[in-house]
């Protein structure tokens, strides 16, 4: 893998985790409705955990790129 090649990937890494953050994003503001239950509340924070842990492996991934 060239040089560029691995700055394309993890360009493309970065990408992916925006993508996600945004994701996050609605996905919390959705949880943070007026009318939303106790019960509803935590699955939303339960989905905004796995996302983070998404984002997370894809830094790590990205991480591996760059070490080489």
């Amino acid at each position: 893998m060239t040089m560029h090649d691995g700055q394309d990937e993890v360009g493309a890494t970065l990408a992916q985790i925006a993508m996600i953050a945004e994701e996050v994003n609605l996905i919390a503001l959705a949880g943070s409705g007026a009318d939303t239950t106790h019960d509803e509340q935590l699955a939303f924070v339960a989905e905004v955990k796995l996302r983070l842990w998404e984002m997370l492996a894809l830094c790590d991934e990205a991480h591996a790129v760059c070490s080489g």
